[in-house]
């Protein structure tokens, strides 16, 4: 089944003469669209019926045809799609955007060499308009119904580009309000000391309180590995200005792979580890051990050495 566009043409059917007559039989539509018997009950703007004409033998050529139609009658029949195509017969899936009762007069096939007259072409159209509203009648345009013959596979297409540009706008300004938010807080929490500097004191601290402690307890290990990891997370944040003190570990890893290309090539597999590990401790303090906590924290330093060496050599280079 081939399809075809078609267009509305306004020529007078009088004349160039035809090179044939075909008679027609609008007919319901069936599963699939084929043809499913006379049409006995009138139709509504822009819905699809089945119209099957046949007639005078004419090898008119499917990938070529048009519809010619008087200019009072320029609405009143849109072929969708030529179902088949024989010398002596068509059968054409068509609507009509013009209300109306009996025969369209004129109506001409042609692929513009052959011209072939469609006659008896006749059904009834009604408006799913109450006439108040339009009192004179007047036709209703393809560009008025046409959102319902697109397949719904296009409107899924649509709706999902649509949503995917609302999503990559609305990321883009959680973005910029985090980037905000977060020169404010780091304006609040400066400190004369690097990032580095100030990571080491905050462990040096946390080391110096936590061995004092006579008893290891749950809450002590949930104080411990909260304390640090804030200390951390906070060392990343001022140290390449993103929020990694609020994003998960995938989102600073990924920041740091578009910000500092060459330096995450060095550190990215440790200091994911190190978040991971930060992570999982917090979620599972109440197994933390001594021993858990002292291996975390030493990731930690080696991850935040690495940083400092790797700016220190590059300020050197």
């Amino acid at each position: 089944m081939a399809q075809k566009k078609e267009a509305l043409a306004t020529a007078d059917t009088t004349s160039p003469s035809v090179d044939g007559n075909w008679s027609c039989t609008a007919n319901n539509p069936t599963v699939g669209g084929v043809a499913g018997g006379p049409l006995d009950r009138p139709i509504t703007v822009g819905e699809k019926i089945v119209l099957v004409c046949e007639g005078d033998s004419a090898n008119l050529k499917p990938d070529q045809l048009r519809l010619e139609l008087r200019k009072e009658e320029k609405f009143s029949l849109k072929i969708l799609e030529t179902q088949s195509l024989e010398p002596n017969k068509g059968i054409f899936t068509v609507t009509s955007y013009k209300v109306g009762d009996g025969e369209i007069k004129g109506v001409v096939l042609t692929d513009g060499t052959l011209r072939v007259a469609l006659n008896n072409v006749k059904f009834s159209v009604s408006s799913v308009i109450d006439p108040m509203q339009n009192p004179e009648g007047k036709p209703y345009l393809p560009s008025q119904p046409v959102g319902l013959l697109l397949p719904t596979y296009v409107w899924f297409v649509l709706a999902a580009v649509v949503a995917l540009i609302g999503l990559i706008l609305l990321n883009a300004f959680q973005k910029s309000a985090q980037r905000r938010r977060l020169l404010r807080e780091l304006s609040l929490h400066g400190s004369a000391l690097s990032p580095y500097q100030l990571l080491n004191k905050e462990m040096r601290t946390l080391t110096r309180t936590y061995q004092a402690t006579t008893a290891w307890t749950p809450e002590t290990a949930e104080k411990f590995i909260s304390e640090l990891e804030r200390a951390f997370r906070w060392f990343l944040t001022r140290e390449f200005v993103i929020p990694a003190h609020e994003w998960r570990t995938g989102a600073v890893s990924k920041e740091l792979r578009r910000k500092e290309k060459v330096l995450s090539k060095h550190i990215d597999k440790d200091l994911r580890l190190t978040l991971r590990e930060l992570e999982k401790g917090r979620a599972a303090s109440a197994r933390l051990t001594v021993v858990d906590a002292a291996q975390i924290l030493d990731l930690c330093r080696k991850v935040a050495d690495r940083i400092h060496n790797f700016r220190k050599e590059k300020k050197s280079a």
